[in-house]
């Protein structure tokens, strides 16, 4: 049973991509995390454009890969309803889900998930310590910071649950609800030494077919996705 653990690897990307703006930036309304995405006849992703501030950026798609996927939209009309972006860029991949069912050609980011690798910047690992009751349930923890541990307060709209993947290898993973918005990490001490590290990050809105709303949870299937991904099964 793990009693004392810290550390994670936050390691969220920059995601400076070479981004240009489109012209000297056309104004457009102030959106988050909202997109425009071009297709050619057979429904292969061309360019993609994020609408940041009110300005158009048009996004590098180099080392990405897309998915799509087409159905009847709110008008009646059939159209790219989902977009899913897959990359690995400095030891990190990156999946992440846009949509757009209301068919105005403005595609929201409803899931974005991150696996840290091995090789992922080491400035981007944070560290953290978990402490534990007798049943393996999270009941504090702290995060160094300049050097310095600094105690954490559990709040009401966070909670941790303890997950055993097999013998000898344990994940913590903390939920955080801000709102329609859900942001869900996973923390490893592969080593032993109560250093946590995170492994995989995910963020998504209470909309994403990851999230139960009705429990107020993410689903299993998530969490089994996650795990493995870390952890592949073996071959058969």
């Amino acid at each position: 049973m793990p009693e004392a653990s810290s550390g994670r690897s936050r390691g969220r990307n920059d995601d400076n991509e070479n981004e240009v703006g489109s012209g000297g930036g056309s104004v457009l309304p102030e959106l988050d995390d909202a997109y425009r995405f071009s297709f050619d006849a057979n429904w292969l992703v061309t360019s993609m454009v994020e609408l940041d501030d009110g300005v158009e950026k048009v996004k590098d798609l180099t080392g990405s890969t897309f998915e799509v996927v087409t159905g009847v939209n709110d008008l009646a009309q059939t159209d790219a309803i989902e977009v899913t972006r897959t990359r690995t860029k400095r030891g990190v991949t990156e999946t992440t889900v846009y949509e757009d069912q209301d068919g105005d050609d403005i595609y929201l980011q409803t899931f974005e998930l991150e696996i840290y690798g091995a090789d992922a910047r080491p400035n981007k690992i944070e560290q953290y310590q978990f402490t534990f009751d007798v049943n393996d349930v999270v009941t504090g923890y702290a995060k160094l910071k300049k050097g310095n541990w600094v105690t954490k307060n559990i709040d009401a709209n966070e909670s941790f649950e303890t997950i055993q993947v097999e013998p000898g290898v344990t994940l913590v993973m903390k939920t955080e609800h801000d709102g329609a918005e859900i942001e869900v990490e996973f923390f490893q001490d592969a080593d032993g030494d109560d250093t946590w590290l995170e492994v995989a990050e995910a963020e998504m809105t209470s909309s994403s077919v990851y999230y139960d709303a009705v429990n107020g949870a993410v689903t299993d299937g998530f969490v089994d996705m996650v795990v493995n991904t870390l952890f592949p099964p073996a071959p058969v």
